[in-house]
């Protein structure tokens, strides 16, 4: 009977002789043979130790081309993306089977599976001569493609990396998606590409576990029913984080908000006194008033000075020729019988110590009403 024919080592490495040669396999063990799984696990572990994803594109080319048939085309447009996109565990298997190591149906599916992924994204990129024509307009992905790049790149290649690990005969049993999904950046849309995925590798071993394909009972006919149930429980677990982390993100979505008018543009109608002499008064920049926490003006022709204090953390604002944004319990008007004596303290003193002068006048506390005129001069804010 004719053995496989395998490729010789063409990796070299100082380390070696602590790690051990390429590992070789003998093909006539065939894929149910005691120690198959930490053999693999081994050997994979070797590849990811000593060989770059780049060392192994063209044994995947080879593979692609002699035992899946794919077209010229497909062909290269997985060697544009290849070094990117294609999978290294993926990569590792075609070269340990080059070397003896069998591969299972399970091994084939994820290998043709990988190929015709990274082949569909090859598809998608812009070609080299295409990018020289036109350099001043280089192609440009939508945004429904990049989103299905990297949820490829980052959500699925982890779930790619519990398969390889199923593979290799370790047991994994948790795996929290909704967290991975945050820890991506991947956005509520990506979960319309990661879903169907999941979805259909959930499909195959339920089929094979309740027997419904016949391809899928044969592929997974090496796996216990305990260990089929594990696996579609994980799975399902991870749709369910998929499912929520879609209606979650949906519904935190920060909703637009108006963006704020320039303080300029707020205050170009205001009307306003620019100086008077008879009270020795200039009003400030009618542009402070906006974001200001309090504000202080005078009517030189009613002798009334009002207050009027911020209702919210975003201070005053100014809206034709009316103030808004002020608190209507707190802000306050008084007509002065002495502006001279008040006015100077109002200009220069602090909040507390306005506060107590102001107590001390006699006249009634009285309700301003926000509208600004050319009798008013604009005094002085304060943001304390």
């Amino acid at each position: 009977m004719a053995t496989k024919k395998t490729t010789k080592a063409r990796f070299a490495d100082p380390d070696m002789k602590y790690f051990g040669d390429e590992p070789l396999f003998d093909p006539s063990l065939g894929t149910e043979w005691e120690g198959r799984a930490p053999a693999t696990m081994r050997a994979l572990n070797w590849y990811n130790y000593f060989v770059s994803k780049k060392d192994l594109v063209q044994d995947q080319v080879d593979y692609a081309r002699d035992q899946l048939k794919l077209t010229k085309d497909q062909i290269s447009a997985f060697k544009a993306v290849a070094n990117t996109w294609s999978s290294s565990t993926i990569g590792a298997l075609i070269r340990m089977s080059e070397r003896g190591y069998v591969l299972d149906a399970k091994q084939k599916s994820s290998i043709q599976q990988s190929i015709l992924d990274t082949v569909k994204i090859g598809q998608k990129a812009p070609k080299s001569d295409e990018v020289e024509e036109a350099k001043p307009t280089a192609p440009v992905l939508t945004i429904q493609d990049r989103v299905r790049l990297k949820v490829h790149a980052t959500i699925i290649e982890d779930i790619r990396e519990i398969e390889d690990k199923w593979m290799a005969g370790e047991k994994v049993t948790s795996f929290d998606a909704y967290k991975a999904m945050q820890a991506h950046g991947l956005p509520a849309m990506a979960c319309s590409h990661a879903i169907p995925w999941v979805s259909g590798l959930h499909d195959e071993y339920n089929d094979a576990l309740n027997k419904t394909c016949d391809q899928a009972v044969e592929a997974y006919k090496h796996l216990s029913k305990l260990e089929l149930k594990s696996r579609v429980k994980l799975l399902n677990t991870i749709l369910d984080d998929l499912k929520r982390y879609q209606t979650n993100s949906k519904t935190v979505r920060k909703t637009r908000t108006k963006k704020p008018v320039a303080a300029t543009k707020q205050v170009a109608k205001i009307k306003f006194l620019k100086e008077s002499p008879e009270f020795k008064l200039v009003s400030i920049n009618p542009a402070a008033v906006v974001g200001a926490m309090r504000l202080f003006v005078f009517n030189v022709k009613t002798r009334t000075l009002s207050e009027y204090t911020s209702s919210g953390p975003n201070g005053l604002s100014v809206k034709g020729t009316t103030l808004q944004g002020w608190d209507e319990s707190t802000s306050r008007s008084k007509k002065l019988r002495k502006p001279e004596d008040i006015l100077p303290i109002v200009l220069s003193k602090t909040a507390r110590q306005i506060d107590n002068a102001w107590k001390k006048l006699t006249t009634k506390d009285a309700s301003p009403n926000g509208r600004l005129n050319e009798d008013t001069i604009l005094m002085r804010t304060l943001n304390g």
